[in-house]
């Protein structure tokens, strides 16, 4: 099982290299400087996708330390490209929150699920599903962490919020 891990943290490691330099010479090879303005944040985000991809590559092959560095690299730009307050930076601190709870950092996981949850909040009050499973995950870390009763609180804001609109969630 280590070989195999090991060859495929090699394998996600070149194709990442390999994916970065294809990307920067496909849009290096745009014609006029309108051109590039008008793709670079294209690039920015298929950059972000690939370190997303990677990070959740990484988390499913438990190198959760590798998983870290690619998950906040995709945050960072995700941030960059859209802002603080963007449905796509919410979920960046969600994924961010998850592989720091894999970690067991129960205290930087509260802090990203707690900035997702913001988020979603201000982007919109309708998204309840999204609004109730941050408040789950929520009550997760605070359980992991030993926190059962700040646990049960989240759980409760999630129950109150799901009786109230039980046709909107999936």
């Amino acid at each position: 099982a280590h070989v195999v891990h090991g060859v495929l943290r090699c394998n996600l490691r070149l194709n990442e290299k390999l994916i970065l330099d294809f990307l920067d010479v496909l849009w290096r090879s745009k014609d006029s400087t309108l051109n590039h303005l008008k793709f670079k944040r294209n690039r920015e985000e298929e950059k972000s996708n690939i370190y997303n991809f990677l990070g959740r590559a990484y988390e499913n092959l438990g190198v959760h330390r590798q998983a870290v560095e690619y998950t906040i690299k995709n945050l960072e730009i995700t941030k960059t490209i859209y802002g603080e307050k963007h449905g796509k930076t919410a979920s960046s601190y969600n994924n961010a929150a998850v592989v720091f709870e894999s970690l067991a950092e129960h205290q930087k996981a509260l802090e990203y699920f707690k900035k997702s949850l913001e988020i979603e909040k201000y982007i919109s009050e309708t998204n309840f599903s999204r609004i109730v499973k941050l408040y789950n995950n929520l009550s997760i870390v605070c359980r992991s962490s030993g926190n059962p009763k700040k646990a049960l609180e989240f759980c409760e804001k999630a129950l109150k919020i799901w009786k109230k609109n039980p046709s909107e969630l999936h």
